[in-house]
């Protein structure tokens, strides 16, 4: 569903080992912006986030995940009022191209703000999207400070699946 939080687990790769270790388990989060249906049939998602290997802001189909592990995070349905998801998605199809924000990833490390302005690192990115249609997440974390596994433990969002690509 459109606005959906795609939390992904580590591959085997030793640096998203490594970061997993560092976060708790997940490595990535995207927004789920649209899905691909043909003849009633789901053929795929296309999720929005800040990609550290096209090292900017992308829409990118979730079959690109192939053999990837995630859960699927939505808002509680009694904050959904409050919520303008027109306005998040045009945000956020103003930010493709926008660069990724290594800088904020040293920064996370160092319990530092290091990013620079419009420049974006994943869980960043979902956080401003949710900001941009009215809804405030991980209140407790400043927004530069926000990795993916702090969705998993926002009051306003609750799981509502998983799956491997």
């Amino acid at each position: 569903m459109t606005g959906d939080i795609f939390l992904f687990y580590p591959s085997k790769k030793w640096v998203s080992l490594y970061v997993a270790g560092e976060l708790g388990g997940v490595v990535h989060s995207s927004i789920e912006l649209s899905e691909i249906v043909i003849d009633d049939i789901l053929i795929d998602k296309l999720l929005i986030e800040a990609n550290s290997g096209w090292k900017k802001v992308v829409i990118l189909p979730l079959s690109t995940r192939k053999g990837a592990m995630y859960d699927i995070y939505r808002l509680r349905q009694e904050y959904k009022p409050a919520f303008n998801l027109k306005e998040s998605v045009r945000w956020a199809l103003k930010q493709v191209g926008r660069p990724y924000d290594f800088w904020q990833i040293l920064g996370i490390k160092l319990h530092k703000p290091l990013g620079k302005p419009n420049e974006y690192i994943c869980s960043e990115f979902v956080l401003k999207f949710y900001r941009a249609g009215g809804i405030l997440l991980c209140r407790d974390k400043r927004e530069e400070l926000v990795v993916p596994p702090d969705f998993a433990r926002d009051y306003q969002l609750e799981k509502v699946g998983e799956g491997v690509v």
